[in-house]
């Protein structure tokens, strides 16, 4: 019983960092789903939290819980959750799936092969899709008065790039369930990208009424009030999805440039939280050092660029950046070592290496001309 309780603990804490958006013990929930550690309802319950998770580490164990789960709603909720991935590995996966003897586990295959586009199936394979895309839109209609049933098709249409199909779903779950807060967030981004602002707006807004601290609808109503150029609006909002989640790096980020032209300070404490938020995405580090050179903070700024290099080594705006400083404070040696060492890093393309060199030669001529 005791060790019972223990287990029990264990997964409850970490659904709880799940739920929280904490990745630091990934690798412990990632164990859980590839080895079925515990009951399926513990198992799908992490494939799904894992939707929220940033790391492509996570496709592993997520496959191999498709592959070889005993549970059809493990089965179900792997294949669901491979939406957004359209890896060629991921579409074999989802393809097995979609011959799958439950019904629960081919329809949830058949939402995530939406995403591909046709010409990447040969002849048999589009047979398969299109018999379980057949077999998923009945089972989308089989409930005509349930919201949840539209709310999924909109998703369905949406991954198919059908705006006008998806938005004509989502506004029937809104009618259907008016306190339906997805279906409000899901349409906004899609009126948005058709140019309908005023309505992507309008329904935002028409979400947060009905929560006020939602994340996902606080944060698309504060990049949405960003570009309209209404700040003041949009950094309110996006303070709200940081109160609610002080880890998220996309509102950081945004808020960071918002906030620039009036606290340096605050620019650079926002864009740090992008950057340690967000490691795979060497643009916020890279504002980071933006921001902390513009604060006078140049040891700072050096030392971010240094730990985006070494970690992104092809990001070559951090080398130009991190060269632009030795440059202008005279440090030739530096910066000569910087260039050597960015020309052994694989993946270069030849022009950038061609652009390096000249560089490189610059320099030996210039040390050349003052020594005579």
């Amino acid at each position: 019983r005791g060790n019972y309780q223990e287990e029990t603990l264990y997964w409850a804490q970490l659904i709880k960092e799940a739920r929280e958006n904490q990745w630091g013990r990934l690798d412990e929930m990632l164990e859980i789903v590839s080895q079925n550690r515990y009951n399926e309802v513990v198992v799908a319950s992490f494939i799904r939290l894992l939707a929220n998770c940033p790391e492509h580490t996570k496709q592993e164990a997520i496959i191999t819980a498709l592959n070889n789960n005993p549970s059809p709603l493990v089965r179900a909720a792997a294949a669901a959750s491979m939406d957004r991935d359209l890896s060629e590995k991921t579409k074999k996966a989802l393809l097995v799936a979609a011959t799958d003897k439950f019904r629960l586990v081919r329809v949830s295959a058949a939402a995530s092969l939406a995403g591909f586009e046709e010409s990447r199936f040969a002849a048999a394979e589009k047979q398969t899709v299109a018999r379980v895309t057949d077999e998923y839109m009945e089972a989308m209609v089989a409930r005509p008065d349930d919201w949840s049933s539209y709310y999924n098709l909109g998703i369905y249409h949406q991954n198919r790039g059908s705006a006008g199909k998806a938005l004509d779903a989502y506004e029937t779950a809104i009618r259907l369930y008016p306190e339906s807060l997805m279906p409000f967030i899901n349409s906004s981004v899609l009126y948005s990208y058709i140019g309908n602002q005023a309505k992507a707006e309008e329904n935002l807004r028409r979400a947060l009424e009905i929560d006020p601290g939602n994340e996902a609808a606080n944060l698309n109503l504060g990049l949405l009030l960003a570009e309209q150029g209404k700040t003041d609006e949009a950094e309110k909002a996006l303070r709200t999805v940081l109160d609610v989640n002080p880890k998220q790096a996309v509102a950081a980020y945004n808020l960071s440039v918002i906030v620039s032209q009036q606290n340096l300070d605050e620019a650079v404490s926002f864009a740090g939280i992008a950057a340690e938020n967000r490691p795979g995405e060497p643009r916020y580090a890279y504002t980071l050092a933006y921001y902390q050179m513009e604060n006078n903070q140049k040891q700072a700024a050096e030392k971010t660029l240094k730990k985006l290099i070494a970690e992104n080594p092809l990001y070559l705006n951090a080398v130009s950046f991190l060269a632009d400083i030795y440059m202008r404070d005279g440090r030739t040696g530096e910066l000569e070592k910087l260039y050597e060492q960015t020309l052994k890093t694989e993946g270069i393309s030849s022009q950038d290496k061609e652009a390096i060199r000249q560089a490189l030669n610059t320099i030996t001529n210039n040390k050349a001309g003052k020594s005579n």
